[in-house]
């Protein structure tokens, strides 16, 4: 398994499209996981949501890139219809431009504020047993909701 401090590495010598394919070959491998799926039935090109994740996968996932590439994704950039394509490109962005300051770079803030309250949800529903995944999902969007009034 590629952690984020090799993924540096690794592409160091690879051309952007190169790159590209890497990045989905590991999202899948991640989403794959996430969805308990085969891979043959996952299609880069339709919504994460509608192969069948929700929004605590949707936080998994999201922490799974983190821990993998070392680069953080908004929440909301799953919930805005993303699909994995549109997902590897953005992870791609931030690996290629990762030792430049760019305008690609989200607030630190906001970055840390909507982790924290990944981390805090995912801990809360794990502790939980007695929440009901349609409880869980619930919690969930009612704190990406309260993250996106309050960083505005």
């Amino acid at each position: 398994m590629c952690d984020h401090e090799d993924i540096h590495v690794l592409i160091a010598n690879m051309s952007q499209e190169e790159v590209q394919s890497l990045v989905v070959d590991l999202l899948l491998d991640e989403i794959e996981q996430i969805l308990r799926l085969p891979r043959e039935k996952l299609d880069i090109e339709q919504s994460v949501f509608d192969l069948g994740m929700d929004s605590l996968m949707g936080m998994e996932l999201v922490l799974a890139i983190e821990e993998r590439f070392g680069v953080k994704l908004p929440v909301m950039a799953l919930t805005e219809g993303a699909n994995i394509q549109r997902i590897a490109e953005r992870i791609t962005t931030q690996l290629s431009s990762s030792d430049e300051e760019g305008d690609t770079k989200v607030s630190d803030d906001k970055i840390a504020h909507q982790d924290d309250i990944s981390i805090a949800a995912a801990r809360h529903t794990a502790q939980d047993e007695s929440m009901t995944q349609e409880e869980a999902e619930a919690l969930s969007k009612k704190l990406i909701e309260d993250a996106m009034k309050s960083s505005d």
